[in-house]
C-alpha cells in the first residue's frame, strides 16, 4: 500500500468515529504512523506532508520526465481585442473544494439496493437516516426483493445507525437485524461494502475529474449499475471466510491471512 493510500485509509476510519487505537488494531499500521496521520488531519484538514525546507528532491525517471506540470500562478489568456479591461476577463475561477456527495447502498448474495444520495442540505443524523434510507428505500426494496424469505440486516455502528431511535426502527422493520451484541463496531474489513464494493466504484470513477456534483452523481450511478448480481454473490461468499480469519486473529488485523 502506498503512503497516500495508507493516509487516506486512516483518515476515512477516523471520520467514522473510530478511535486511534482501534485504527491501529484494525489496519495493522504502526501506532506512530497512525497518530501522526490523525494529528496532521486534525491540524490541517488534509493528509499531505508539510512543506519541507532545503533543496527539493530531483527525479529523472521517465514517469516524471513525461509528467506535465501546470504553472497555475502564471496563467495566460488569449482574449479578443477590447476584452482585456473587463472584470470577467480578469477573473480566474478556482475550486477550493472538489465536488463531493454522500451516498448509501447495500448488497446481498442475490442483488443490490438502489444507490441513495443524501442531499447536501440534509444533516446526516439518526432522523434523516431512518427516514431517507431505512423507511423510504431499504424497507420497500427488501419487501420487494426478498418477499417472504427471511434476511438479516447488517450495518456499521456510525452514530446515526446506533442511536436508540434507529435501533427501534430496525427492530420494527427488520426483525432479524444484527445488533451490537452480534456485530463488532469499527470493522470495515468485515463489511462487504467497505472491503470490496466502495473500492470497485472508486476505481471506476477516480480517473476523471467532475466539475459539478451532478456529474459525479451520474458517474456513481453508472458504476453502481455496472456491479452485477454475480459480483455481489462473489463478494458475499468471501464474508464467512473473513469472519473465520477474524476469529483466528482474535479480532485483530487479519487481512494478511486471507
Amino acid at each position: 500500500m502506498s503512503r497516500e493510500s495508507e493516509r487516506i485509509t486512516v483518515v476515512e476510519l477516523h471520520k467514522t468515529g473510530m478511535r486511534t487505537a482501534d485504527i491501529v488494531r484494525t489496519t495493522g499500521f504502526k501506532q506512530r504512523t497512525v497518530y501522526k496521520i490523525v494529528r496532521r488531519y486534525k491540524e490541517t484538514g488534509g493528509t499531505s506532508d508539510r512543506p519541507r525546507s532545503g533543496r527539493p528532491t530531483t527525479a529523472t525517471t521517465p514517469e516524471n520526465i513525461n509528467k506535465p506540470v501546470h504553472n497555475h500562478q502564471n496563467r495566460r489568456q488569449l482574449l479578443k481585442k477590447g476584452q482585456q479591461k473587463t472584470s470577467a476577463a480578469r477573473t480566474i475561477s478556482r475550486r477550493h473544494f472538489p465536488a463531493s456527495v454522500m451516498v448509501w447502498a447495500g448488497i446481498c448474495a442475490t442483488g443490490k439496493t438502489p444507490l441513495v444520495f443524501m442531499e447536501q442540505n440534509v444533516k446526516i443524523n439518526a432522523a434523516s437516516y431512518q427516514q431517507y434510507v431505512l423507511r423510504d428505500v431499504l424497507e420497500p426494496w427488501a419487501t420487494s426483493h426478498f418477499g417472504e424469505t427471511g434476511f438479516s440486516l447488517q450495518q456499521d455502528w456510525a452514530p446515526a445507525h446506533s442511536a436508540k431511535s434507529t435501533i427501534a426502527v430496525c427492530e420494527e422493520l427488520f426483525p432479524g437485524f444484527w445488533s451490537r451484541d452480534i456485530w463488532p463496531s469499527n470493522s470495515p474489513d468485515l463489511n462487504p461494502m467497505d472491503y470490496s464494493v466502495w473500492s470497485i466504484m472508486e476505481q471506476k470513477i477516480s480517473t476523471t475529474r467532475y466539475a459539478t456534483v451532478e456529474q459525479l452523481k451520474s458517474a456513481l450511478l453508472r458504476s453502481w449499475d455496472e456491479i452485477t448480481a454475480e459480483q455481489c454473490a462473489t463478494i458475499i461468499s468471501d464474508f464467512p471466510k473473513r469472519l473465520r480469519k477474524c476469529i483466528e486473529a482474535r479480532e485483530g488485523n487479519f487481512e494478511h491471512l486471507l
